[in-house]
This record gives C-alpha cells, sequence and structure tokens, in this order.
C-alpha cells in the first residue's frame, strides 16, 4: 500500500548519503516533497526544468539522464504501480560535471539568445551545485533504486535519520517487548555505534571488533521476517556512517564517496549473511586502512609543507604554488595545516617572512622595498600594509625606533 512515509524515507536516507538535491512528485500534483532544493535565481531555470520533465515523463523509459540549456543535469526516475510508492516521479539534481566559470554561463545563456547579467547571486547558485563525475551519476541511480526496493523495519536506519522526523519508530512491530525495553535496546545500540565510528575516526583497529558487537546484538522483531534484506540496508547505511567519518578524519572526500558507492553496489550482489558479515569487516579496515594512511601522510606532509616555507623564504609564495610542490589540492593543504599547526597557512608564510624581514631592516641600509623585494614583496605599499598587520608598526617605524633604543 502506497505510503509517503516511506517516501520521505527514501529521499532523506539518498540525500544524507550523497549531498546531492533529490525530489519527488506525486502524478496529482498533491504531494510534492524535496531535500537539499536550490532556491532558483532566475525564473528561467525554474521554467526550463519544469518543461524538460514534463516532456521526459512522456518517454517510455523508466529511468533518464537529462541535461539543459544552464549546464545543469538531472537523473528522472518515474514510479508506477509500486507496492510502496505513489504513482510519480522522483528526481535527482541539479549536478554538474565540471567547476562552472562565470564565462561558461555567458555563453550559456548566448546560446539561447538571453542578454542576462551574471550577478553574483547567479554564481553562488552555480557554487552550491554538487560536482560529479559521470561514473557517480550511474551509482545514483543503483542507490535509488536499491531504496525504493528495501525493507525499512530496520533499526540501524532508524539510528541515523534525522531527529526532526520524530515519526521514525512507529513503524517497527516488536510484539513481545515492552517500550522500556525498546528504548534499552535503541539507547544501547547508539552509544555503541557512537563509539565505534569515534574509535574509527582515531584510526583505532579496535573499530573491527566493536562492529562485530553492534551485529551480535540481539534484534527486537519486525513486521518483515527478511533478514537479509533488513541486514543489507543496515549495512548501506553503516556505509553512508562511515564514509562520512573517513571525511572527517581528513580522507579525500572524492575518494571516500566513490569507495562508499561501490561498496553499496557490492552489498546489492550478495546472496548470503555469511558474505555480507565478511564484506562489512572488509569495508571497515578499507576505511581504517584510508585513515590510517591519511594520518601518517598528514604528519610528513605538514613537515614538508614547512620546510617549502622556509626554502622560499626568498620567493612569492602562494597556497595553490605549495599544493602543486606537495601534490595536493590547496584546499585540502590549507585544511590540514589549519588543524595540525593551528594556524592558517598564509598566516604562517607571512610570520615566518616576517621574523627574517626584522632582521634584515636592522643588519642592513636597504631600502624598504629592496628589503620586501628580496623576500618575495613586489609591492612596498602591500608589504607595508602585512608588515603593520602583523607587527604593529610599519617597517620604516620598526627600523627607527630600533635605530633609537
Amino acid at each position: 500500500m502506497p505510503n509517503l512515509d516511506q517516501t520521505r524515507r527514501v529521499l532523506m536516507t539518498f540525500h544524507h548519503s550523497t549531498l546531492v538535491p533529490v525530489g519527488f512528485v506525486e502524478n496529482s500534483r498533491q504531494t510534492r516533497i524535496a531535500l537539499g532544493e536550490l532556491k532558483s535565481p532566475l525564473p528561467i531555470f525554474d521554467d526550463e526544468m519544469n518543461n524538460l520533465f514534463q516532456q521526459h515523463l512522456q518517454k517510455d523509459q523508466q529511468v533518464q539522464l537529462i541535461s539543459d540549456s544552464f549546464l545543469r543535469h538531472f537523473i528522472l526516475i518515474k514510479i508506477k504501480n509500486h507496492h510502496t510508492m505513489k504513482d510519480g516521479y522522483f528526481w535527482i539534481g541539479p549536478f554538474v560535471y565540471h567547476e562552472v566559470q562565470s564565462s561558461d554561463i555567458e555563453q550559456a545563456f548566448r546560446r539561447i539568445k538571453e542578454n542576462v547579467h551574471i550577478s553574483k547571486k547567479i554564481l553562488s547558485y552555480y557554487n552550491q551545485i554538487p560536482c560529479v563525475d559521470a561514473q557517480q551519476t550511474i551509482y545514483f541511480s543503483h542507490i535509488l533504486h536499491a531504496l525504493l526496493e528495501s525493507n525499512w523495519n530496520t533499526p540501524i536506519f532508524d539510528q541515523t535519520f534525522d531527529q526532526s522526523f520524530d515519526q521514525t519508530h512507529q513503524h517497527l512491530v516488536f510484539p513481545t517487548q515492552t517500550k522500556e525495553h525498546q528504548e534499552q535496546f535503541y539507547k544501547y545500540t547508539y552509544r555503541l555505534e557512537r563509539r565505534f565510528l569515534e574509535r574509527l575516526k582515531e584510526g583505532d583497529s579496535d573499530a573491527a571488533e566493536l562492529v562485530k558487537s553492534v551485529r551480535d546484538i540481539p534484534e527486537p522483531t519486525f513486521g518483515h521476517q527478511d533478514t537479509i534484506r533488513s541486514y543489507k540496508n543496515r549495512m548501506i547505511s553503516t556505509i553512508t556512517l562511515i564514509a562520512r567519518t573517513a571525511i572527517d578524519a581528513g580522507v579525500d572526500e572524492e575518494e571516500a564517496l566513490s569507495t562508499s558507492y561501490y561498496y553499496v553496489h557490492e552489498t546489492e550482489q550478495k546472496l548470503h549473511l555469511e558474505d555480507l558479515f565478511q564484506l562489512e569487516l572488509i569495508i571497515v579496515h578499507d576505511y581504517l586502512s584510508k585513515i590510517q594512511n591519511h594520518n601518517k601522510e598528514h604528519t610528513y606532509l605538514m613537515k614538508a609543507c614547512l620546510q617549502k616555507v622556509i626554502d622560499y623564504i626568498h620567493e612569492p609564495v602562494s597556497i595553490e604554488s605549495l599544493a602543486f610542490e606537495l601534490n595536493v589540492r590547496p584546499n585540502q593543504l590549507s585544511s590540514m595545516f589549519k588543524k595540525e599547526v593551528g594556524i592558517p597557512l598564509q598566516q604562517y608564510i607571512h610570520q615566518q617572512k616576517m621574523k627574517e624581514i626584522k632582521k634584515k631592516l636592522l643588519n642592513s641600509d636597504d631600502s624598504i622595498l629592496d628589503v620586501a623585494n628580496h623576500y618575495g614583496y613586489q609591492s612596498a605599499s602591500h608589504f607595508s600594509r602585512l608588515f603593520k598587520k602583523y607587527e604593529g608598526t610599519t617597517p620604516s617605524k620598526y627600523r627607527k625606533q630600533s635605530i633609537d633604543k
């Protein structure tokens, strides 16, 4: 029987797993639910999307990949005669395949002969659209299909849903359990789950043993008795939590998420409970390895970064140039540096230069501009502003005050 709460659960699990906007519209138009929806900066964006959806809904294909005039892509999935969903359609998106620049947007508008000023509002909108690769779009379809076919009477899902969905537990059936026993069960499971995720984030190998402990908890009796499907649901949710934890621990986001999509697919292929148990441990050890390797690389990377700042003390140094030398992304290097050293990387670069510059100002008669150039600053005025920011006075006053003492 069609159930709107089931639809909400599918949308919530998909969105929190992928961070991609997703929604559902009932054919009667009485119901429209969306998560992660981006507010369009121009009416033409919504008009384009709605017109494309209506055109493609007339086609026979159940799943369709749609691209519009504005560099956006969507996946459309039609639902008909589903055992738990009302007739209608799901959409996934928008998403883009590469970072969109203002020149790309201008060109898109020129193609449809529209003269539009590319405002900050429009650029902000595109910056919020998830950037994915073609392979991920295939996984999006697989994940949503798996969720649509899922048995939702599984406790670990309920532990990970947004707390605002206060009706989460009402579908569970406990014919032989009291309410007190139910509450104790969920509290214990939640505490164990949190302990497991904390150990995992630290790269502690004991996390694998905690997975076995969670697995061995005697679960309540549910209305549906498909144990394999139930455990698959539980694993899919756990994979999402593990991937998010790995990202929080510093593992590359793209690597963590693509690995999770692969393991969701592998989970769906298993036919026996023993195979799922084995795969579960493989997943935990895989992510543990990624976190542990990241921790080792982190320390090594910071040592290399600190040395590079010293090596290039007399040259213009940017986060981008350091990241290129160290073979990492600039935002990744900045985040890791702030986390380990405690201050922003750009601030550290300037502070190290200022230490040497102060010595130079006191021990030479070079002009302020020559001193600035010697340490990679091409503009005397820019250098003076930075010096005052970090030392509280101008270079010339610092030199004079030190001589007068």
